[in-house]
């Protein structure tokens, strides 16, 4: 024997009932399974069964009204565009409110999928987009040793043969690198910094073209490596 809800959907506008009804008639109908396994008395399962032909009721009303106002024309001066929007508004906000985990689902999903995207254009402009901050910054390029298949720290003595044999790049500069801790404003901060070598006379920022704020850039001695 057919349901009300088969029965009210004879009622509702071809257009509107596979894309709108059908859809709530659904959502009411796996709602009323779930409530009638839980009803224990008679009374409670008629309960479930006025519950299920109130929230048919209410989708049937909802589609004939979305279907006459698609009826009237746009150019018409007495057609309202609030009401449609505001129709359309609750219809979503309801089927929202009657899925909550597929809402929270959603809602997570696209939360990730912003974060995600905002942290890569943020490496992508930081490595592949944005210059390095030297004035020729496409004619730097950093030399390590490898050792096992990892970078590892440059020996003083290779450094030295490496400048001394050197005939493609027009400087080279030795740099550590360290975590200080830079004073001076309203707190300290700790920072990454590239220390020199002592036993280097020409500094690595020296072959960067980046000029020092506070102290002298050295100028290379004659006759030193």
């Amino acid at each position: 024997m057919p349901d009300a809800g088969t029965w009210l959907r004879r009622l509702v506008p071809p257009a509107m009932r596979e894309r709108v009804f059908d859809p709530a008639l659904a959502d009411a109908a796996r709602e009323r399974r779930v409530r009638r396994r839980r009803a224990r008395h008679t009374l409670a399962r008629a309960g479930v069964e006025i519950l299920y032909c109130c929230r048919v009721a209410a989708a049937a009303r909802e589609c004939r009204a979305l279907a006459r106002d698609a009826r009237r024309h746009f150019d018409s001066p007495s057609r309202s565009r609030t009401p449609m929007i505001k129709q359309n508004l609750v219809f979503a906000f309801r089927m929202l409110r009657r899925a909550p985990g597929f809402t929270t689902a959603a809602i997570l999903a696209t939360a990730l999928g912003i974060g995600a995207n905002t942290a890569i254009f943020t490496v992508v402009k930081q490595v592949l987009l944005q210059p390095l901050p030297y004035p020729d910054p496409g004619a730097i390029v950093n030399v390590d040793e490898f050792s096992r298949g990892r970078p590892s720290a440059v020996s003083p003595p290779n450094f030295m043969d490496w400048r001394a044999r050197n005939q493609t790049l027009a400087a080279l500069g030795a740099y550590n690198e360290n975590v200080l801790t830079l004073s001076g404003g309203t707190e300290p901060i700790r920072v990454s910094a590239g220390t020199g070598h002592g036993w280097i006379r020409i500094p690595a920022y020296t072959t960067s073209g980046v000029t020092p704020t506070v102290c002298r850039s050295p100028r290379r001695p004659s006759g030193t490596i």
